[in-house]
């Protein structure tokens, strides 16, 4: 197997802000893996470069190249005779597999990274670069963006699957008479809640088209006891509403209940 220790010992002496300066190289390297599925094309195999590329649809000299950075990151290793397996860190590039992370990455490399290209721009004009980039808010985009929105919400399903159980253990729900979770994608914690406490109801809140892909999801057990509710949490979120749960909010919004 290749070893990476003197690979990882030259890293160590460059300056540490030029190695800042240039993670993108990783973080991009792991989403062209994503993108391309070698985590699903190897699964629990060992396959030579070649029928990576071929299952892939790459070009096998450049994809000879990207498989070495990814042996130098710990995402892959290699034997001597050219062939490659998964690591327990390339494991949640997999699609479809608890812990599965591939989603988020392929949100945060493509939407994510070209907006990030532009924080020069917020930064001086004070304008969300997501929106100069693509012309919209990034609800709004991805409202009009299919295939981008179906990604997002699989990443944010994916990553609320592996929060749940730990936020039902952390908090105590069963003082809560009613329990919203707003942006709450296709209700993975919401229900993890539910369940766990049987006289609580609650409500499911975030943009139309999100609620309209999470009826039926995952509601086994408590759809007696979630309402689906969508909104825009800018303009209002659930009244009479004893708890609110928020997994992460990008926004800087300021959260109010509404009135009516």
């Amino acid at each position: 197997m290749v070893k990476t220790d003197e690979h990882v010992d030259q890293m160590r002496l460059v300056p540490a802000v030029f190695r800042m300066a240039t993670a993108y190289w990783a973080s991009q390297t792991i989403y062209v893996a994503a993108k391309l599925g070698i985590a699903d094309v190897l699964g629990e195999n060992c396959k030579s470069g070649d029928e990576i590329a071929n299952a892939t649809g790459a070009n096998s000299e450049s994809l000879a190249r990207l498989t070495r950075a990814l042996v130098g990151l710990g995402v892959l290793a290699v034997d001597d005779n050219g062939f490659f397996w998964l690591t327990g860190i390339g494991a949640p590039l997999q699609s479809a597999t608890p812990g599965s992370l591939r989603s988020i990455i392929l949100t945060f490399g493509e939407e994510h990274y070209r907006a990030w290209g532009n924080l020069i721009d917020s930064v001086k004009c004070d304008k969300p670069a997501f929106n100069e980039v693509y012309g919209l808010p990034l609800f709004e985009y991805l409202g009009q963006n299919s295939a981008a929105a179906q990604t997002f919400n699989e990443a944010m399903t994916d990553l609320t699957s592996q929060m749940a159980l730990a936020v039902v253990l952390a908090y105590d729900f069963s003082r809560s008479r009613v329990v919203a979770d707003i942006g709450g994608g296709h209700g993975v914690l919401l229900d993890s809640i539910l369940r766990a406490n049987p006289s609580t109801m609650g409500i499911l809140f975030d943009t139309k088209l999100v609620i309209e892909g999470a009826m039926g999801i995952g509601s086994s057990g408590v759809s007696d006891r979630r309402q689906d509710l969508g909104g825009d949490f800018f303009e209002f979120v659930p009244p009479q509403t004893s708890t609110f749960s928020k997994m992460s909010c990008m926004t800087g919004a300021t959260i109010r209940p509404s009135a009516s």
